[in-house]
């Protein structure tokens, strides 16, 4: 099968699976039941989605610069450190009113990646190898993965409820306020990669290549 046909395939089986998630559920869906369809299951499905599709842009990238598929972003550590950013905003939720619980714990968690992101580019710069590069990553993991267990044990039990909560993951409870916060940061991660998606390609084809092209490999 052609690239085409397996795109074609691949988009095929999302709309029949999106198709089933929305109808599966506790009960039918019937006219009345509408308002369970449009703001229980749908906005669940289209979190998902995006999910997904974010996971997936930035898996494709790393796997770019290090050449292996298997890279993603928890590889990096950057997982890691968006989880000891969430680890340590428990701790202080006995402050945080209940209402304010989601948006600290996201807005921890978003800092503490973006901090393990600007740690892994320093690096970067001070290693010309992807293997070296991929390994401290990895070593960067286990310790803030290690970190974020040693604040754990500082946390109350309501704090804790909540960091299990969202470190398993769910995609319902999202209105369109944080759905479109979510889809326009997809957007601008996607046209990130499509600026860059030149370097990456040259950084596919090897370090010598990017050298002899100018263009800067890890």
């Amino acid at each position: 099968m052609s690239g085409g046909g397996k795109t074609a395939a691949a988009a095929a089986l999302l709309v029949l699976l999106a198709g089933l998630d929305l109808l599966a559920g506790g009960g039918s869906i019937s006219v009345p039941d509408r308002m369970i369809l449009l703001q229980l299951r749908l906005p669940r499905l289209v979190t998902a989605l995006l999910a997904g599709a974010a996971l997936s842009l930035s898996g494709a990238q790393l796997q770019a610069v290090f050449r292996n598929p298997l890279a993603d972003p928890h590889i990096m550590g950057i997982s890691a450190g968006a989880g000891l950013g969430a680890a340590a905003a428990v701790v202080s939720l006995a402050a945080v009113p209940a209402l304010f619980y989601g948006m600290t714990l996201t807005a921890a968690a978003f800092a503490g990646a973006v901090i393990v992101s600007a740690l892994v580019m320093l690096i970067s710069r001070k290693v010309e190898s992807a293997p070296v590069l991929l390994i401290s990553g990895v070593m960067i993991g286990f310790v803030l993965s290690a970190a974020s267990s040693v604040l754990q044990y500082s946390a109350g039990e309501e704090g804790l409820r909540v960091f299990y909560s969202w470190l398993a993951g769910r995609f319902e409870g999202n209105g369109a306020v944080a759905i479109g916060v979510i889809g326009t940061s997809l957007l601008l991660g996607l046209a990130l990669s499509i600026i860059n998606h030149k370097g990456l390609d040259v950084i596919l084809f090897g370090d010598d290549y990017a050298a002899l092209t100018g263009t800067s490999g890890v």
